[in-house]
């Protein structure tokens, strides 16, 4: 038997994608680092990360450094354990008619959370797992899936959950347990479940949103005037009255460059890229709370699971400058002591403490207002991109966008962007402009 594969502890190294080519990383650990050394990252790059590791490998052989290694468990060892390593269960007999006949909706579930459910966080899994608990398997679990007709989803699950009361100190009282976007969540994981049989051994699927009838997702909670006059306050707030010398300038303006909380949380000394003429930001993971570890992690993944980069210009330039000299200064401090595998975090207390959401909440609410909300700090970017005439192609790459909903979520942006192009283009004085010339299709 092989043995099992090494692997570095979280938060001692990682190695990353940079521009064109592979960058690997390793801070060494406080109890380990000689007196007044820096606590920033040793890093060495290559053409692939294979070979980016080996270099920084390497120069820690030079500098008497050995990586710290445990023991791995693979991934589908883990959902193994967690969910059992039974073999697919396939049909017994032949029906054409009924795919899926022998599976019990309770066993395809738990086939699904292990093996079809890719490279989901902790969070999201735990609320897969209480969904199918909680509001699913009790009501259809015992079904099997070419059971679970329309009809049978409405009376024995649908009309069902939708009934569910809320019970405080064992008196059932008129609230609903799931409100619109508690039925909305668990009828999304159902969808998911039957979609995933569906692709797999042909179950029909028929969780029928115009039949069921889904509560339909809350509208925006802000609309376009408000957005724009919320454009103007942030602009205001960020522009003309917070000196440039606050600390929250530059903890906070990224917000104005479409960074999600979780990702600007996340933003690391490597995040940032100053090579002169091509300044960046690179964005590929958020502050993220474990509930299964029980400890804040830095995921590596945005929201959407892709890494984007970001162009670095004027005051965005100068707050990432500003960040990166003020984690300098306080690596320099006795009190910067920073939780294991955090010692470059940027947004951190000046004793190293992570910056967690709800101080990060709290203080961004007593700088601009209660009023505005966090996330509106996107809109609001779209909203700056659209004032100045810039496409919602650039808006699409800039705030890490992957389908087109934002197209109607972000209505903003294309109406104000359509309103530009309108006013300098379009004109009803047929004198003004000549017509273009008439033209055969494809020429």
């Amino acid at each position: 038997m092989t043995e099992p594969r090494k692997r570095r502890p979280k938060g001692t190294g990682s190695v990353y994608k940079r521009g064109d080519v592979w960058e690997a990383a390793y801070t060494i650990p406080k109890a380990l680092r000689p007196e007044g050394t820096s606590s920033r990252p040793i890093t060495k790059q290559g053409p692939t990360e294979t070979k980016a590791l080996a270099n920084l490998m390497a120069h820690l052989r030079t500098l008497g450094i050995t990586l710290p290694t445990a023991p791995s468990q693979s991934r589908q060892q883990a959902l193994e354990e967690r969910y059992g390593n039974e073999p697919t269960h396939r049909r017994t007999t032949v029906d054409p008619n009924a795919p899926g006949h022998s599976y019990r909706l309770e066993v395809w579930a738990n086939e699904w959370l292990r093996d079809y459910t890719g490279h989901i966080d902790d969070e999201t899994r735990s609320r897969y797992e209480g969904h199918i608990r909680n509001h699913i398997n009790p009501h259809i679990g015992q079904r099997t899936l070419d059971q679970l007709s329309t009809r049978v989803l409405i009376d024995e699950w649908w009309t069902v959950i939708q009934a569910k009361r809320k019970v405080v100190k064992g008196v059932t009282t008129d609230k609903p347990l799931l409100g619109d976007p508690g039925l909305s969540a668990v009828y999304k994981t159902l969808r998911l479940i039957l979609k995933a049989a569906e692709d797999k051994i042909g179950a029909r699927n028929r969780l029928v949103a115009r039949l069921i009838h889904p509560p339909h997702q809350a509208a925006r909670p802000e609309t376009d005037r408000e957005v724009a006059e919320a454009a103007q306050h942030l602009r205001d707030v960020f522009y003309r009255q917070l000196s440039h010398d606050d600390t929250r300038w530059a903890i906070f303006l990224f917000s104005l460059l479409g960074l999600r909380q979780a990702e600007r949380l996340g933003l690391t000394v490597s995040s940032i890229d100053l090579t002169p003429g091509r300044e960046q930001l690179h964005i590929s993971k958020q502050l993220s709370w474990s509930s299964a570890q029980n400890k804040y992690i830095l995921k590596n993944a945005t929201k959407n699971g892709d890494t984007r980069v970001v162009p670095l210009w004027d005051e965005f330039l100068e707050a990432a400058k500003r960040l990166l000299a003020r984690h300098e200064l306080l690596t320099q401090s006795a009190s910067f002591s920073p939780p294991e595998g955090f010692a470059d975090l940027l947004m951190t207390d000046e004793d190293g403490t992570i910056r967690d959401r709800r101080i990060d909440t709290r203080e961004w609410k007593e700088l601009v207002g209660d009023e505005y909300r966090g996330h509106l700090a996107r809109h609001v970017t779209g909203q700056l991109l659209a004032e100045k005439g810039i496409g919602t192609d650039v808006a699409k790459i800039l705030l890490g966008w992957r389908s087109d909903a934002y197209a109607h979520y972000y209505r903003t942006i294309s109406t104000a962007y359509a309103g530009r192009v309108l006013r300098e283009q379009y004109t009803l004085d047929a004198e003004t402009i000549e017509p273009p010339q008439r033209r055969e299709l494809g020429v």
